[in-house]
């Protein structure tokens, strides 16, 4: 008898579960994806060339890889190189591990071990990130700059490189440790 009334009120209480979830709007399923994580395009071994006013290529920027994303403006890279002439004929060469390109802005902000080089100087400027304002022809930052001669070494805190002039204004905190040698 015990187990007969334990299964009766077992089958009921199925068949009011039962009932009671069959009514009611049902829960819709909504999946929403993130627009900005959707891969809109993606390339790898680039070249992105500016040319002057005669048609000369004048800036090169090299990517290793490239994607842009559905609902953002910029663009991510990676392996970065940027080259470009100054005034005198010296080229420029700017490196780093990513970036992002802002082309409506038409500036390149990069990240990850930034060296810039003058083509045939002899020293390194290392910094945690800086900005490529392209169209100017300048790079910029607030950040910790390290300048690397042969005989010497220079820390500040933000630096303005015009490079069609090749001048480099080191902005704050400068301290320069000279070797003999």
């Amino acid at each position: 008898m015990k187990f007969t009334l334990s299964g009766v009120l077992l089958i009921v209480a199925a068949l009011s579960l039962w009932l009671t979830l069959g009514h009611g709007e049902p829960i819709p399923v909504v999946i929403e994806a993130d627009e900005a994580s959707i891969t809109k395009s993606y390339l790898e071994q680039a070249e992105r060339w500016t040319y002057d006013v005669e048609g000369q290529r004048s800036q090169v920027l090299t990517i290793e890889s490239a994607k842009q994303l559905s609902g953002h403006p910029a663009t991510f890279l990676t392996g970065l190189t940027f080259e470009g002439p100054d005034d005198n004929g010296r080229f420029w060469r700017v490196t780093a591990g990513a970036g992002q390109l802002k082309p409506n802005q038409n500036e390149l902000h990069l990240t990850k071990g930034v060296e810039v080089r003058e083509s045939e100087g002899n020293g390194v400027l290392t910094t945690p990130r800086l900005r490529v304002l392209m169209k100017q022809e300048r790079l910029v930052n607030r950040a910790p700059v390290k300048l690397t001669l042969k005989d010497s070494v220079t820390t500040a805190r933000g630096m303005d490189i015009d490079m069609r002039q090749s001048v480099v204004k080191l902005l704050s905190e400068v301290e320069t440790v000279f070797y003999e040698g």
